[in-house]
């Protein structure tokens, strides 16, 4: 009897603080040793006997979509993106008004 094992990786983050990099390319696929640091972890994932993985994404979620929906590293990879509710930091503007949580 096979187990059926499942893992998520979030994927959704900006990577904000390691731009100019992610501008273009998105936080997961940032090679490592020459190969994408998602490429690792789902291979360590399948190492460990996982053969099914979710991923939440967001930013250029496209292109991490791509390429793992059909992938040979030996796991069925889905994702999800994600709908951000983003939230502005409350501050004083000079007329003073408050600006907070945006409601979509």
């Amino acid at each position: 009897m096979s187990k059926n094992l499942k893992a998520m990786v979030m994927a959704a983050g900006m990577g904000s603080r390691l731009e100019p990099i992610t501008l273009k390319l998105p936080k997961p696929l940032i090679p490592v040793m020459n190969r994408p640091l998602m490429d690792i972890i789902l291979s360590q994932l399948h190492n460990i006997g996982v053969n099914e993985v979710i991923s939440n994404t967001y930013y250029l979620a496209n292109q991490i979509i791509d390429r793992y929906k059909s992938n040979k590293l030996g796991i069925k990879a889905s994702e999800r993106k994600e709908i951000v509710h983003e939230e502005v930091p409350e501050s004083d503007h000079a007329d003073g008004e408050k600006l907070g949580q945006i409601e979509i």
